[in-house]
């Protein structure tokens, strides 16, 4: 194999967001491209309906509490469902980005156009970040809760 052979496969080295992927790159992108997009869009269908489930549920709790015992929703029940609100509006916003990366996906896939693979990129680390910080901000109230139920 020549030097120059070699060092435009080192893989030390990736091709700059500007220049166009060479054909064997491009191939093995469109494949995993091709193999995920589905994922996503199953994904997201299936995350905005656990979404809109949550309110449906959170509000058959708190209205039966109601019909059947006969109390007023207390501070609880309101708690719940703002906390349901909040989880079902992440999870619809969470949901339509995974639907929109995936059509960015398909219009890339179809179109070889740069700036359809640029969207399904940036609507996917948005993806992500949400998903990070609603980890950490779960994770932290869990520490928390732990902390002031544990008795010290």
């Amino acid at each position: 194999m020549k030097e120059s052979e070699l060092k435009a496969t080192s893989p030390q080295e990736s091709p700059q967001p500007t220049e166009p992927l060479s054909v064997g790159r491009k191939g093995n992108l469109d494949i995993t491209i091709k193999g995920t997009r589905g994922w996503m869009s199953f994904l997201g269908v299936v995350i905005i309906i656990s979404g809109a489930l949550a309110v449906i549920f959170s509000f058959l709790t708190v209205s039966m509490s109601v019909l059947f015992l006969g109390t007023s929703p207390g501070s609880s029940s309101w708690i719940l469902i703002v906390s349901v609100l909040i989880y079902t509006g992440v999870s619809i916003y969470l949901g339509v980005l995974l639907l929109s990366s995936s059509s960015h996906a398909k219009r890339y896939l179809r179109q070889d156009s740069e700036t359809e693979l640029l969207k399904y990129h940036v609507k996917m680390r948005i993806f992500f970040q949400v998903t990070g910080i609603i980890t950490i901000i779960g994770l932290s109230v869990w520490l928390i809760l732990i902390m002031a139920f544990s008795g010290r």
